[in-house]
Formats: structure tokens, C-alpha cells, sequence
């Protein structure tokens, strides 16, 4: 795989970046990516693929804002709302995992077990656009737990053999409590089984998304979400 990092197409060689993630540190990625990284050094259009390869070979070095406002100031402008939608359904995304776009997305499993499932674990993402500007969206991803719909505020159920489980809630029966749970199955729970349950004091989306995107991908991403009209 590390070879078609000199494929011609300059979208396939992104890809493969991205890619090559899971298997960063291994020595011959470690190697390919760094020679592609100079040969690209002093090219001409080449910033989204050198943002890639550098967060591939050291994503500690990747300088990064600490706060929304830098972050808003950052990602001010631009990004390529193709190669955004490419961030959004890539396969170590976790966008797909909780939304969708056009009835695509809310993957359940991952490679040959990845499907489609009825209970959406997020907001549907396809008119985003419409109703969140550039810095609501950076926002939203940087701090989720500032701005949750009741809808989708994250409940947990404390069961009296010590384990917690934690999803969205859809429904507290006479003898039960029900959530939806990452893998978009319903869960029911009885009150029997239950020491204690509410509502969770932070977003059922995780902090910290931006740390696992390269700087162009995050840009990208955010044009392709402001595009969704």
C-alpha cells in the first residue's frame, strides 16, 4: 500500500496517507512516508498531502490551536468540500460512526462488518449547513458538549454489578430504562438490574476529534459540512 504513495493521482496519495495510519510506525511506512514527505518539499500544491504525511510520521509535532478561537481564526477560510466528504466517510473516520449525510452514514462494525442500522446514534448531518455557520460548525467538533439537543443528550445506567453503560436514551418503561448505544442497538435495561441512572454531564461526542485529523483534513471537513445545504 505504502507505494501508491507515488500514485499519479494526487487524491489516491491522500488517501493512502490516511490510510496508512493504522499501520503507523511500522518501518517501511515509517520509511515511504518520509521520503515521499521530501520529495514533495518544495512542490507547488502540495500542502493537503504534506499535512497528511507529517501527522502520519509524528502527529505530536503537528502544532495545533488550544483554544476555539484560535481554532475558528485557523480554519477561517478555505478547505475542499470534495476532499472533506472523503474525511467524513473515510474508513478510520468516526464521523460515519454516529452521523449521516443523504441516508449514509451511522456505520455499524467496521471492513466486512460495516452496515447500515435504523437507530441513529448522532444528528443527521445532510442540511447542516443551513443552520450552522463556519464557527459553529469548528465549534461543535472542538467543544461538543457545549450545544447538545435534548434529543441527544447522553444518559448513563449504573448496574448493580458494577458496570456502567451509557448511550442515548429512547425510552424509561415502568421496569426498564432503554438506550441506544454506539452500535446503534437498542438496549434494555431493568430496573431491577439498575442502582442508579441520568443524564451524563459531557457530550456523548468525544473530545479531543481534532487531534485525530491532520490540519487540511480538519479544514476540509469543515468546508464539506458548510456545503451541506
Amino acid at each position: 500500500l505504502a507505494s501508491l504513495l507515488d500514485d499519479p493521482n494526487p487524491a489516491v496519495q491522500i488517501e493512502v496517507a490516511r490510510t496508512l495510519r493504522l499501520s503507523r510506525g511500522h518501518p517501511e511506512v515509517q520509511q515511504a512516508s518520509e521520503r515521499k514527505l521530501r520529495s514533495i518539499a518544495s512542490a507547488d500544491g502540495s500542502s493537503r498531502l504534506r499535512s497528511q504525511l507529517e501527522f502520519l510520521i509524528d502527529p505530536e509535532s503537528v502544532k495545533r490551536p488550544s483554544s476555539v478561537d484560535d481554532w475558528q481564526t485557523l480554519l477561517g477560510s478555505g478547505g475542499d468540500p470534495d476532499a472533506g466528504r472523503r474525511v467524513f466517510f473515510s474508513k478510520n473516520s468516526l464521523c460515519i460512526n454516529c452521523h449521516a449525510v443523504d441516508g449514509r452514514g451511522d456505520r455499524l462494525g467496521t471492513g466486512s462488518e460495516a452496515a447500515f442500522i435504523s437507530l441513529p446514534f448522532g444528528p443527521d448531518l445532510s442540511v447542516i449547513g443551513r443552520t450552522a455557520d463556519r464557527n459553529a460548525l469548528i465549534r461543535s467538533i472542538v467543544r461538543p458538549g457545549e450545544s447538545i439537543a435534548p434529543e441527544y443528550q447522553g444518559w448513563f445506567v449504573r448496574l448493580k454489578n458494577g458496570t456502567t453503560e451509557t448511550g442515548r436514551q429512547i425510552d424509561q418503561a415502568r421496569n426498564s430504562i432503554q438506550l441506544v448505544k454506539l452500535d446503534g442497538r437498542e438496549y434494555d435495561y431493568p430496573l431491577s438490574d439498575i442502582e442508579s441512572w441520568g443524564a451524563m454531564e459531557h457530550s456523548l461526542m468525544p473530545e479531543g476529534l481534532p487531534q485525530s485529523m491532520a490540519i487540511e483534513e480538519f479544514r476540509d471537513l469543515i468546508a464539506y459540512l458548510e456545503s451541506l445545504k
